[in-house]
């Protein structure tokens, strides 16, 4: 999991350096990529999801806390 600024031209790079490329900007598109992108296959693959920068933030900030709202 990583975060890049829109301007990053991932879809070149990947095919640039010869990884599959799949990109997802909602759930329906992400239902139809999905199989694919983990399905075997001969080379590295990249899948992009474009989400909401402050929304995608809160949802990783909650991900990494989850532990500490565990009760003992």
């Amino acid at each position: 999991y990583f975060v890049v600024e829109p301007k990053l031209p991932l879809r070149q790079l990947s095919e640039g350096y010869g990884f599959e490329y799949f990109q997802a900007d909602d759930e329906a598109s992400l239902s139809a990529v999905l199989d694919d992108f983990l399905s075997p296959m001969q080379r590295p693959a990249i899948l992009a999801i474009h989400t909401p920068p402050v929304e995608s933030a809160e949802i990783l900030k909650g991900y990494f806390n989850r532990d500490k709202q565990q009760p003992i």
